[in-house]
């Protein structure tokens, strides 16, 4: 049984905590925010926290995490005043973590099960069935780490971006593409398992890094692993699995540890660059990437490729740049067009 189907079975909602993130600096709103932090900002006569936590109280959510940055004293005082739900308070001060560093923050103030995510400077109008209710009824954490609540381009009031996500019609989004402009814009509502910031730094970083991560993750390579293990739990032993699977993994945790790494710096606009330096940068990233990824893999393997074949490959990193272009290039497409051609 699903956790929606509990849900309809009990009657009780799917998700019962929430979090709202209001710690930001209200840089954008100055001068009104020098005195008074974003989240008491009043909007139709409430401050802007208290319609999230009007929501999330709506929603059947007994219990929300703020965290607290600038003029937190004021906002504290405030939220004192509220019965419902119960506010916990992660007090960022010293530290400032961002969006993501935030919530890996407040993880302890929250029980190991679904919440609501909350941006306090977001909020909308609801239509005939309420959002944060509408998505616990979505959620199903068999399925899901994150799901978030999205607006059409041409519904987002305020919004003047190129857009965050593009959607198949299986609901699964994909993040906008460099210079393209993408459908859906995220609303600042989501619902998120704690489980999603395990292997996250424990440093400030950006929800992107999580928005960001790829689908092929150790979990799912574990999974396929069992699979192969209950199939052909002799193949475990031969050079076949061992290699492809040390491979993977070494790709996989390079590429975490990359975009942790990259997730931590503070950002910065990349210099206007020149005609000849455009065209000539995908070439450029194209061969690198080609090379990092057979140095990490070629590692991963050496081991294994000299225990069952007593020999390395020293030219394996050359032959796989020369090889790639062609493959990627005409192999491939020559491959799908010959399927595509078939009687």
């Amino acid at each position: 049984m699903t956790q929606h189907e509990t849900e309809l079975n009990t009657g009780k909602p799917a998700v019962r905590q929430g979090m709202i993130l209001a710690a930001g600096l209200g840089m954008r709103m100055r001068p009104i925010t020098d005195q008074t932090p974003k989240p008491l900002v009043r909007v139709c006569g409430k401050a802007l926290i208290d319609h999230g936590l009007d929501a999330l109280a709506r929603a059947g959510a007994e219990k929300a995490v703020v965290n607290v940055h600038h003029l937190a004293d004021q906002l504290e005082s405030h939220l004192a005043e509220r019965k419902a739900p119960l506010v916990a308070i992660s007090d960022e001060r010293n530290c400032l973590m961002d969006s993501g560093g935030g919530v890996k923050k407040a993880l302890s103030l929250l029980e190991d099960a679904p919440a609501f995510l909350l941006n306090a400077d977001s909020f909308w109008l609801e239509g005939v069935s309420p959002n944060l209710p509408a998505m616990a009824q979505q959620w199903d954490e068999t399925k899901m780490d994150f799901l978030l609540l999205l607006s059409g381009m041409q519904q987002a009031v305020g919004y003047y971006g190129s857009g965050d996500f593009d959607m198949d019609a299986q609901g699964r989004l994909s993040r906008r593409k460099e210079r393209k402009i993408a459908a859906f814009a995220y609303c600042g509502a989501a619902i998120f398992h704690p489980r999603i910031f395990k292997d996250t730094p424990d440093e400030p970083f950006s929800l992107n890094l999580l928005f960001d991560r790829a689908a092929l993750t150790m979990r799912n390579l574990a999974i396929a692993a069992l699979v192969v293990v209950a199939i052909s739990p002799h193949e475990v032993l031969g050079p076949s699995f061992q290699m492809s699977f040390a491979a993977t993994a070494a790709l996989i945790g390079s590429y975490s540890a990359w975009t942790n790494r990259r997730s931590t710096r503070p950002d910065a606009r990349a210099p206007p660059r020149g005609i000849v330096s455009e065209v000539l940068r995908k070439p450029i990233l194209f061969f690198f990437a080609i090379a990092t990824t057979s140095i990490i893999a070629g590692t991963a393997t050496g081991l294994y490729g000299a225990w069952h074949f007593q020999r390395a490959a020293p030219l394996g990193l050359l032959a796989n740049l020369l090889a790639m272009p062609l493959v990627s290039l005409g192999v491939m497409p020559m491959a799908l067009c010959g399927m595509l051609l078939m009687p």
